[in-house]
């Protein structure tokens, strides 16, 4: 099968690593893979993962359009696959310029929600509509992306729960032992010294500002301990100022992006989601669970598809500081307890994430949206 995605960028991100993961599993299946994008720096992954990236305009209204329609007419797709609100919408103008044999059916994934705490519920919604245009089937990832769809005249048969992230790589006890040796000596850190982090790129609607407070919080009683933000960003500056104000910038550290995250999180004793808005759980959950380090989050619905409270992860009370700073000293104190809660994360993401099961849900359900015409 011919499958063509479409997104607005491969900058280093969760869905953008995604998309490589997707990539690299169709296309070991023996399907044909083409990324659509502006670019970035994941465009060599995907090559590497015997994809085609191809470059689309997403600025010029009429540029854009021009430049879908020949992305489609050029690589003749089964199934076109969008990941966000404005590939969709160019998608849709395009695919309208083509004779109707010529038109590919199309899935949309509606991959998050609100882009800071702060935005308007309205603004929020119609981005989650744009990203429905054109699209035979949309994939609800989170239950917090459903009841949005249930506010907006979507046909509920159009929609279908699936999940789309997945993980590809389950490292082994030694694997992960050797990787949290390799990058505490990377990091010049001590192999008994307490270690929490954090990944995921610096914007508002990650709330890295609450993993800050949380850590200059538990400080003050675990002075030793060092914390880490991976990500680079727009809110780099007010993080570095936040990290001044308390006074703990020997022990809170901003990394930038490291396109190792993944190996980099196996070094952490705790790993922290700081984010308060709903839309999916993070694929870097699902990476930090993979590595069986215990996971801590801010409850939503979202993160409830892979943390149990209390079993295979921790939820404490959206936007609490002081709570979640309790639970990272207990976890950090009580190794046992944490190490019961990473196996469990281990478990359930195996059962649950592993893009194997990922891969053959899509293939499922291309085939079905092809099938229809």
């Amino acid at each position: 099968m011919r499958i063509l995605f479409l997104a607005n960028q491969l900058e280093m991100g969760g869905i953008e690593t995604n998309i490589v993961r997707l990539c690299r599993s169709l296309v070991s299946r023996g399907h044909e893979v083409t990324v659509g994008t502006r670019g970035g720096e994941l465009v060599g992954e995907v090559e590497a993962a015997g994809g085609r990236h191809r470059v689309t305009d997403l600025f010029s209204r009429l540029g854009s359009v021009r430049s879908f329609r020949s992305l489609i007419a050029e690589e003749r797709p089964d199934v076109i696959h969008s990941f966000s609100a404005s590939a969709s919408i160019r998608c849709a103008a395009a695919r309208l310029t083509l004779p109707p044999s010529k038109r590919p059916p199309v899935v949309a994934s509606i991959m998050g929600l609100k882009n800071s705490p702060q935005e308007r519920e309205a603004l929020t919604l119609l981005r989650v509509y744009l990203t429905t245009v054109g699209a035979g089937r949309v994939i609800v990832i989170a239950p917090a992306i459903g009841h949005a769809l249930s506010k907006l005249p979507v046909s509920s048969k159009r929609l279908i729960e699936m999940p789309v992230v997945g993980i590809d790589d389950f490292p082994s006890v030694e694997g992960v032992r050797l990787d949290r040796s390799e990058v505490r000596e990377e990091l010049g850190l001590r192999p008994d010294v307490p270690v929490v982090m954090t990944v995921g790129n610096l914007e508002p609607r990650k709330s890295h500002e609450l993993f800050i407070r949380a850590a200059a919080l538990v400080s003050e009683e675990l002075p030793d301990a060092h914390f880490f933000v991976i990500g680079g960003g727009q809110t780099r500056a007010q993080l570095e100022r936040e990290v001044a104000a308390t006074g703990k910038g020997t022990r809170i550290h901003l990394l930038g992006n490291r396109p190792d995250a993944s190996r980099v999180i196996r070094a952490a004793d705790v790993y922290v989601r700081p984010g308060v808005v709903e839309g999916f759980v993070g694929i870097t959950v699902l990476e930090a669970q993979a590595a069986a380090v215990p996971v801590v989050s801010f409850e939503t619905e979202d993160v409830k598809l892979a943390i149990e409270h209390g079993r295979t992860g921790w939820l404490v009370r959206s936007g609490d500081v002081e709570q979640m700073s309790e639970v990272i000293r207990m976890l950090l104190k009580d190794r046992v307890k944490a190490a019961a809660i990473g196996r469990a994360g281990l478990e359930a993401v195996r059962d649950s994430f592993s893009m194997d099961a990922v891969t053959t849900s899509l293939e499922r359900l291309y085939a079905q949206t092809v099938g229809r015409g």
